[in-house]
């Protein structure tokens, strides 16, 4: 009884080592054929004739022009209650813009302005300004 235990255990072992190999074969057979056949596809004759294949992808625009109303000019931001903008597809809303890097005069509260924008890490941050 004893021997017939030991065959049972080492019959067991052998198949769960040869079912761990089938499926490490099975899961990793089809993605090396996936990456050789990828190998090829850079000597893929034609594609730079194919209409857009040489041209960069289109990138958002880096500044924006909006008009608002100065609502606060602090000495880092300012608060402006913008018109909508289309190409953002934002509605009119009232946001804070980064002074840092602005070059330009300080605007009172009240005053209709014309302004340029772009998003940075922190934000957006206001490029522009000047009276409508």
């Amino acid at each position: 009884m004893k021997l017939l235990s030991v065959r049972f255990a080492a019959l067991r072992g052998t198949l769960l080592v040869t079912a761990l190999y089938t499926a490490t074969l099975l899961l990793t057979a089809p993605t090396a054929a996936l990456a050789e056949s990828m190998h090829d596809m850079h000597d893929m004759q034609g594609m730079q004739d194919m209409p857009g294949m040489n041209t960069p992808a289109a990138q958002p625009a880096d500044v924006i022009t909006a008009t608002g109303v100065v609502k606060n000019w602090g000495a880092e931001k300012v608060s402006i209650a913008h018109q909508a903008i289309p190409q953002l597809n934002w509605p009119p809303m009232t946001m804070q813009f980064s002074l840092q890097g602005y070059q330009g005069q300080a605007f009172a509260p009240g005053q209709h302005i014309t302004f340029a924008f772009k998003q940075v890490t922190t934000g957006y941050q206001l490029v522009s300004a000047s009276t409508n």
